[in-house]
C-alpha cells in the first residue's frame, strides 16, 4: 500500500467529516492487517512511461521505482481455481518426481519440489523428502474429501513414495512406479556412472557403504511388505537409467508380499523397440488404457 505524506493530506478537504488523521490512522491499520495476511502479495504498479508490473519483493529494480511501494492484493483467484479444480470429479494424481516430469491423461496432477529441490528451501534428505510427501498427501487428502487419490513415483520419486504410502493409515486407491529401482545402494551399483569403477577393490566400502552410512536407504523392497493398495509397476526393458531388471526383481517382490495380497499387482514391461528408456513412457498410446484398469480387484490379477 502506497503512503501518503501527512502534510499533503492535511492540506486536503474531506467532506465526509473525517479528519486526515482519521485517514492516516485507517491506512495504518490495513497495512498491518495486509502484513499479518499470509496470502498477500506484492506487485510494483505500471509506471507512468508503461514500465511493466508485477516485480515481487526482492526483484532487483530501480530505486526510484522501490519507492513506489505497490498495494497489496489477495490471491483469492488464483487459490479459488486451485479449489475449484480439487473438488471437480476427475481423479487425483500425486506425482513424486524423479528427474522428469509427467502428463495428465485425465487426471488432476499435483506435484512438487521437495526440500532441497528445485525452488524449495532446506537441505536435500531422505528424511525430509518423506515428511515432505506425507504434508502435501494429508494436505490433498483433505482438500478432495473423498475422491479418488493415487500416488505417482518416477525413478528415484518411486523410492519416495513406497517410504510414504508404507507410512499412510489411510492408503491411496492405488500406487504407481515408473521405472523403480529396489533399494538406492542396488541402483547406484548399477547405474551407468558406476560402470567404471564397480569392479575396483573396495567399490562397495567407498561408495555403496558411503550411502548406507548416511542413512540413504529408499528400500522400495522392504517397503512393499508394509504396503496394502493396489500397485502398478511401468518400466521399459531400454532403460539404462534404472536398469530393467530391478523393476523386475521389485514386482517379485510385491508379489509375493502378504500385505498386497488382495490387491492387484500388475507389472507392464515397454519393449526396447519403443526406445522409452527412462523418461518417455508417458508417450505410450497404451498408457491411457492401462491407467483405466485403476481399480484393482483380486479379480482382476494377472
Amino acid at each position: 500500500m502506497r503512503k501518503r505524506n501527512t502534510r499533503a493530506l492535511a492540506a486536503e478537504h474531506d467532506d465526509s467529516g473525517h479528519t486526515p488523521d482519521d485517514e492516516v490512522e485507517q491506512q495504518q491499520q490495513e497495512e498491518q492487517e495486509d502484513d499479518s495476511d499470509p496470502t498477500l502479495r506484492y506487485l510494483h504498479p505500471q509506471g507512468e512511461a508503461g514500465d511493466a508490473a508485477a516485480s515481487p519483493p526482492g526483484t532487483d529494480v530501480d530505486a526510484d521505482k522501490s519507492q513506489r511501494m505497490a498495494r497489496p492484493f489477495r490471491r483469492h483467484t488464483e487459490r479459488e481455481w486451485y479449489d475449484s479444480m480439487l473438488l471437480s470429479p476427475h481423479p487425483v494424481i500425486l506425482y513424486l518426481h524423479g528427474n522428469a516430469g509427467t502428463s495428465s491423461l485425465g487426471y488432476h496432477v499435483v506435484t512438487f519440489d521437495y526440500r532441497g529441490w528445485g525452488d524449495s528451501d532446506g537441505s536435500a534428505s531422505e528424511s525430509g523428502m518423506t515428511s515432505d510427501s506425507l504434508f502435501v498427501y494429508g494436505w490433498l487428502k483433505d482438500a478432495i474429501n473423498k475422491k479418488s487419490l493415487y500416488v505417482w513415483g518416477h525413478s528415484l520419486g518411486t523410492g519416495v513414495a513406497t517410504n510414504l504410502v508404507r507410512r499412510l493409515r489411510s492408503p491411496p486407491d492405488a500406487l504407481v512406479l515408473e521405472s523403480p529401482f529396489t533399494n538406492i545402494r542396488e541402483e547406484a551399483r548399477s547405474h551407468p556412472f558406476s560402470m567404471v569403477y564397480r569392479y575396483l577393490p573396495g567399490f562397495d566400502w567407498f561408495f555403496l557403504d558411503a550411502i548406507t552410512a548416511n542413512d540413504i536407504r529408499f528400500a522400495s523392497d522392504e517397503n512393499v511388505n508394509y504396503i496394502s493398495c493396489p500397485v502398478l509397476i511401468l518400466h521399459a526393458e531400454d532403460d539404462t537409467v534404472v536398469p530393467f531388471h530391478l523393476g523386475k526383481k521389485l514386482y517379485n517382490t510385491a508379489a509375493q508380499s502378504k500385505s498386497l495380497s488382495g490387491h492387484k499387482v500388475q507389472f507392464v514391461p515397454f519393449p526396447a523397440s519403443l526406445a522409452y528408456k527412462h523418461k518417455l513412457i508417458y508417450r505410450s498410446p497404451e498408457l491411457p488404457q492401462i491407467l483405466r484398469y485403476r481399480h484393482y480387484t483380486q479379480s482382476n490379477v494377472c
